[in-house]
This record gives structure tokens, sequence and C-alpha cells, in this order.
């Protein structure tokens, strides 16, 4: 009884036990109903949740992991200061600007334009590479020499600026340029003095860079002061293939000349600094001449040197350069006549006057225009015997330049003729002749070269946007010995028929002296009611006016038969032989010929535009106006004229008219239309110069 009583009771408390779980179930249930359901009845919740993306950061490469907090040789430098080593103040009120800034192993140095800052206080300013300034980095420095300031290096910088204080607000910061190499990447290269002046210069430093490539050299520093267009694209090619690197220096001064001279010197001291071994320090006029045989380069010549030398000076001997340099490239023929090494031999003596040198960069403190001001301890300068090398200088004789009279300096008298070497000679003509050609040697863009996909599609705009000439363009004719000149709108052809300037012409005829089309030297009337067609606009090359004047250029026609006008034939004379060599007389008269034509252009389904034009007794000017306006398009061209030869072949009729001569072989398969036709395209606009040829020949085979 006593376990029946225990086991109502467990029972009993499990039944309590599961109305608890259940009521437990029901109150989570509806209370996450509302929740869910019920959102317009309760508050906003607002969750914090991680951007989609995080801010860029900057990257950290290794050799940007550096700080420092001193300049090597800051002390030095500082006692230089003191003593004005170096010192040569000059343009007292020009603005600072910022040049260049190179980063290197343990440290960075910035270059500017300015040349009255000599030893004067300045702050380094640090920015990543966001162009935010890096908080608590701004170092106290100084100018020296000239125009350099040295700063020591912080981590993660990409740009630098400089500042006079540390509150004011610097300049643009400018890009590091990387110069952080374990060894020189270069053995030898060239840092070209400036470039400026009125004179052209493509011719030099073509032969400039081509000289030092013979001797070993790979790289050059080159900097500008201001150049003309013609001359700074030799620059841009030696730029293409890697060979040079262009600092162009940005002044308030509309003229910079040899007084900023000192300002290339100590950018492309700093600039090839840990990147080149040795530096060649010469102007665009001076070429290294090696003349031991068994030397055969720069890099074999310094390689005797051991690491205390840090410069070597080469004497010079100065040629006579009695001319100006070439504005542009002519002919082949000019350019080798033009060259200064065949062209300028008169030497004086060789004199260590103003001797130059080769140095190492990291071994510099400070250069001066041919030498070395200071040298860090512990190095020596070396000199070379002109019997081994010696520099050519070819220096003009102008007068009322700078260094002009050196002529009447004693140090040198006693000319003499002292030529290149041979060989060395006729491989640098070689070489320069190649680049220069390459560069310069350019052609006109013909409208034969034009695909006919490009051509169809924008032709709408007007043929001449595409700045093209047609290789059987005729000759301009002289009228009264001087060229006929009329305007014509960019956007408008217009047809000058030749009777419309009778009245210019005075009624005088174009004689075979004064006119001819490409050997057709027939006498051309000013009766002739043929049509003249300004194909293009003739504009100057950087001429962008609206309206231009171009010389009366009459298109290729075929002067009339005397017996009817161009296109119409007359039927056979009685006894004559039609359809046949020399005349090709037609045998079907115009009228029942062009019937023909017509039906079968219908039977082809030309538009309405191209059959107004199927008759034998069309002109040029009807083709040319239908074209002009969309009625009639090229692609229509074949169907047209192969309905015109009734499938026959007319290239014997072509030949004696000579289409080829005046329009060009691509011409020559409108005469045998059936044998199929090549791609079109506007090449073959020209032939619509000799249409009325083309349809008298195709004329003279019809038979009905």
């Amino acid at each position: 009884m006593t376990c029946y009583r225990n086991g109502v009771k467990y029972l009993i408390l499990l039944c309590f036990m599961g109305l608890a779980v259940l009521n437990t179930y029901s109150y989570w249930r509806d209370s996450r109903n509302r929740n869910t359901d019920g959102t317009s009845m309760q508050p906003d919740v607002i969750v914090e949740q991680r951007p989609s993306s995080t801010p860029f950061q900057c990257p950290f490469e290794s050799w940007n992991q550096v700080h420092s907090d001193t300049v090597t040789n800051e002390n030095l430098h500082l006692e230089w200061i003191q003593n004005n080593i170096s010192r040569r103040d000059n343009i007292l009120e020009s603005q600072i600007r910022l040049l260049s800034s190179f980063v290197y192993p343990d440290h960075i140095s910035i270059t500017t334009n300015s040349q009255r800052s000599y030893g004067q206080k300045v702050y380094c300013r640090y920015y990543n590479c966001l162009r935010e300034e890096i908080s608590n980095s701004s170092y106290q420095s100084i100018f020296f020499p000239m125009n350099v300031i040295r700063c020591p290096r912080r981590i993660g910088v990409k740009y630098m600026s400089i500042s006079f204080d540390s509150e004011e607000i610097p300049q643009e910061p400018i890009p590091l340029v990387y110069r952080v190499f374990e060894a020189p990447i270069h053995e030898v290269s060239v840092c070209v003095g400036p470039i400026y002046g009125s004179e052209s210069k493509w011719l030099e430093i073509a032969e400039f860079i081509e000289h030092y490539n013979l001797i070993g050299v790979r790289y050059f520093y080159f900097t500008v002061f201001n150049m003309n267009e013609y001359s700074r694209k030799i620059i841009d090619e030696y730029l293409r293939t890697g060979e040079i690197e262009l600092t162009v220096i940005q002044s308030e001064y509309k003229t910079i000349d040899w007084q900023f001279h000192l300002l290339q010197i100590n950018e492309c001291h700093q600039r090839s600094k840990h990147h080149s071994k040795w530096v060649i320090n010469v102007d665009i006029d001076e070429r290294l001449v090696i003349l031991d045989d068994k030397i055969k380069s720069v890099g074999s010549l310094l390689s005797g040197y051991n690491n205390t030398v840090a410069e070597v000076g080469f004497a010079i001997r100065r040629i006579q350069k009695t001319e100006k340099l070439p504005e542009k490239y002519e002919s082949d023929e000019q350019i080798i006549s033009e060259m200064e090494f065949l062209k300028y031999n008169v030497s004086s003596p060789v004199t260590w006057g103003a001797y130059k040198t080769i140095y190492r960069p990291e071994k510099i403190a400070a250069m001066y225009y041919h030498w070395a001001y200071q040298r860090y301890p512990d190095t020596v300068a070396e000199y070379v015997t002109s019997e081994v090398a010696l520099l050519r200088h070819y220096r003009s004789t102008e007068k009322n330049i700078l260094g002009s009279g050196w002529l009447t300096d004693p140090n040198y008298k006693n000319f003499s003729v002292v030529p290149e070497e041979t060989e060395f000679a006729e491989k640098l003509k070689e070489n320069v002749l190649k680049k220069i050609k390459y560069v310069y040697d350019q052609r006109v863009l013909y409208c034969e070269e034009i695909a006919e996909i490009p051509y169809e599609e924008y032709k709408e705009f007007g043929h001449d946007i595409f700045n093209c000439t047609f290789r059987n363009e005729t000759v301009a004719h002289l009228v009264n010995r001087k060229c006929l000149e009329f305007h014509v709108d960019r956007t408008t052809r217009r047809q000058v028929s030749i009777q419309s300037l009778r009245s210019l012409l005075m009624g005088r005829r174009m004689r075979d002296s004064t006119s001819f089309i490409e050997g057709n030297t027939k006498d051309l009337s000013v009766e002739s009611s043929a049509v003249v067609i300004v194909p293009r606009t003739t504009v100057a090359p950087g001429d962008t006016n609206k309206v231009s004047v171009i010389p009366f250029r009459p298109l290729h026609f075929t002067a009339p038969p005397k017996n009817g006008p161009p296109g119409v034939s007359p039927p056979p004379a009685p006894g004559g032989q039609c359809g046949v060599a020399p005349d090709f007389t037609p045998c079907v008269s115009n009228e029942i010929a062009s019937k023909s034509l017509l039906e079968c252009c219908k039977r082809k389904n030309l538009p309405a535009g191209c059959q107004q034009l199927c008759r034998y007794d069309i002109t040029q000017a009807e083709i040319r106006a239908a074209m002009d306006r969309g009625e009639c398009g090229i692609f229509n061209v074949a169907p047209f004229l192969e309905c015109a030869s009734q499938g026959k072949d007319s290239s014997e009729c072509c030949r004696h008219r000579g289409i080829v001569q005046k329009t060009g072989p691509q011409c020559e398969q409108f005469c045998r239309p059936t044998q199929g036709l090549s791609a079109l395209g506007v090449q073959h606009i020209v032939c619509g110069n000799a249409v009325g040829d083309m349809l008298h020949c195709h004329h003279s085979g019809v038979r009905v």
C-alpha cells in the first residue's frame, strides 16, 4: 500500500513538472513572436558592426623600415659651412622650390632651385604614401651644399617637403626617388650639363649619347631648362629605351641659362649617389676620347683605381665649332655633313686649364662646375695623361656668348687638324644616323592605308578628319606665275567649276608649260566643262584655324574629245571600226546603252540615288555629289561597274587611256569588275577621278 501511495505522488510530481515546462515554452514562443512580428511597436536597436572594408594602410616595404636620428657627416658639414666651403650665392630673390628627393641607405637628400640658402636652417617634413604628414617626424637640418638638404631616415616615408619653421605650412610634398641599393646598379654614367637656349640640340644629343655608348657608358642623367619641341623628340626616344633619366627644372623666370648651371651639378650629384659607381661630369658638347688602343671602355680605364680615389681628371682639347646646329632633319646626306665629330676637327693643343673629372658620388661632399669643391676625408684625386684619354670640347666660336673670345687665349693658339679615329668615327656615324632616322624620318599618312571599316564608321564627319593624303594627288598648277588661292571651309567640300574661273583667268589657257597632270600634258582649256573637286583642306602644322588657304589643284580628269563633252561618246563614224584601239569608239548609242545599264542597276537593287547615276554620260561631278550626299556609297561601286561593263573586260581600253597612271594600280580592277573586286576602302576613292574614262571604256564594249 505504501508503494502504491509513493507511485501516485511521483506521477503527480511529474505532471506538475510537465505543466511548468509547457508554460515556459509558451512564454518563450510568444515573446519571440512579439520581437519578430511586432517590431513597429519596439524602439530601434542599434548594433555596432565592423565596416565591410578597412581603411587603406600604407605598406611598409622592407627597405622603408629604417629610422635614424642624425645625418652622416653632419658635424663635418657644419664645420665646412662655418668656413664657407663651396659657398656661391646667386639669384638672391628667387623662390625656393623643391626639385627632387632621394632616399639612400642611411639618409635622405632633398634638392631645391635655391642658390641663396647656403647654411640656412630648414625643417625636413615627412609624408606617408597618402601624402599625409607623419606625426612628430620633422627634423631641423641645414642647406649644404648650395641647394641640398640632408635629412635622417623615417619609417614609411614616401614623400618629402621642407619648411623654415616647424609650425609653417610646408610646400607641396614631392616623391622619394629610390636609391637604397646594396651596390650601384650602373658602373659608369654621365651627368650631362643643362640643356637650354634657342639652338636645336636634337642632333647633338644623339651624337653625344651614341658616342658614350661606344665607350661603354649605358646611362645618362639629363637636365632640361628649356628645349624646343623638335629636340624633345630625341629625348623622349631615349627615355623610351630606358637609357636616360630626366630632370626638368621649373622656375618663375622666363629665361633659365648658364647662371643656373650649379643647380644641375648638385642635383645630378645627389641623383647619381648609390645609383652609379662613377659619374662623368661633362656638358653636351664634350666627348671623352680613349686614345690607348689597349683600353676598350671607360669602365676598364677606371677599374685600376682603388677605393680611396674620389675623382679622376682629364685634360681637354678644344675644337672650333664655327656654325650652328641644323634646325630639322632633311636627309641622310645633311645629317652626315652636320655631325660635329666629322665636320669640326680644327683643334687646340691639349690643356689642363679647364679640365673635367669623373667622380665617385658618395665620396664627394660638394661639386663645382668642373671638379669637386670638397671631397670627404681619406680620399684622393688622380689624373689621366692626355696620351691615354682626353676630352674633345666642341666649343662655339660665336661672339657675345658665355666664354666667347676664347680663341685669343694663349692656351689655345697653334691650332691643328686632329680628326676622330677612323674606325670609331665610322661606327658612330652609322649609329647616329640610324637613331636620327628612326625618330625624325617621318612621312605623311596615305589615305590608301586606312582600312575600310574605320573609314566607313567615321566618314560621316568628313574626309578631313583622317588627316591623310592620296598618293596620286596632282601637282599644283601655276597660273600667271603664282598659285591661284581660294578659301575652303574645313567642314564643307566645295566644287569649283573651271568655267567659273573664266573671269579670274582672263581667258588664258593653261598651257603645257604651266599645267600638267602626272604625265598627261594635254591642253586643258578654260572652256572645258570638266569639274575640279577639292578633296581635302590643307592645314599647316599646328594651325587650328577653321578656314585655310589652299592652291588651286585640279584632280585627275581627261581632256574631253574635240567632238563631244566628257563621258558622251558620238556614234561611230561612217566606215569606222567601233570598240577597238586606239579610240575605242562606242558601238551603241548613249541612249540605248544607258537604258540597258539602268535596267541592270534595278535588277541589282541599287539604291535610288545610285540608279540616277546609271547612264554612260554621267559626269564625275554628279557621281562625287551623290556620294557626298550619301545617296550612293563606295560599296555600290562594284555592282554599278558590273552593270556598266556587261561582263566584259575593258582593261585594254583603260591602258590606252592611262587610268593607272592617273589614279594608281588599285583602280585597274574597275576595268574588269566581273573578275572580282578586292575589299574597297579609302584607297579607292581616288578612282572616282577617272570614272569618265572607265565608263567610256565600258561603253565601248556594250553590245545590244
